[in-house]
C-alpha cells in the first residue's frame, strides 16, 4: 500500500470531499481507484487520516479541515430535503461498518451490524399480507 506522502494535493482534496459528503472509507477507496487508476490504492487506515471526526484524522491540515467542515455541513443540511435520507445515510454507514468488520475477520460484529441494518430497514419492507400491492382487484 502507499503511504500518506504519496497522495498529491488533488488526491487529498478528492478524499476529503468524498468522506465529508458522507461516503464511507470503502466507498471512497473504490471511487479513488476509479478516479486515479494509475495511482496505488490507499489503505483504509490511510483514508481515516483525512476524516477529522476520527481520532486519526485530528492531525489533518487546517485547510483540509476547513474544506471537510464546509462540505460536511452542506451535506448534513441537505439531508432533510430528501425523504428517508437519514435512513439511507445510516444504511451506507452500516454497510461500511459491516465491510470493515469482515475485513478485520470479526464475524460476530458483522452479524450484529446485519441485525442493526435489518432493524433499520423494517419500516421500508413490503408486507405481502397487507393487501397494498399494485396488482389490483380481479373482476
Amino acid at each position: 500500500m502507499s503511504n500518506v506522502s504519496t497522495l498529491s494535493n488533488e488526491q487529498k482534496v478528492f478524499v476529503v470531499k468524498s468522506l465529508a459528503s458522507g461516503k464511507g472509507v470503502i466507498e471512497t477507496v473504490r471511487a479513488f481507484i476509479r478516479e486515479y487508476p494509475d495511482s496505488p490504492a490507499p489503505s483504509h487506515q490511510m483514508l481515516e487520516r483525512y476524516n477529522p471526526t476520527t481520532i486519526t484524522g485530528s492531525t489533518l491540515s487546517p485547510e483540509l479541515k476547513k474544506l471537510f467542515e464546509k462540505i460536511y455541513e452542506k451535506a448534513q443540511n441537505q439531508l432533510h430535503l430528501v425523504p428517508n435520507a437519514h435512513a439511507s445515510m445510516r444504511a451506507l454507514r452500516l454497510e461500511d461498518m459491516y465491510n470493515n468488520a469482515l475485513i478485520q475477520g470479526d464475524h460476530k460484529l458483522a452479524l450484529a451490524i446485519l441485525a442493526e441494518a435489518r432493524k433499520n430497514s423494517e419500516p421500508f419492507m413490503w408486507d405481502p399480507d397487507a393487501g397494498d400491492d399494485d396488482e389490483g382487484e380481479e373482476p
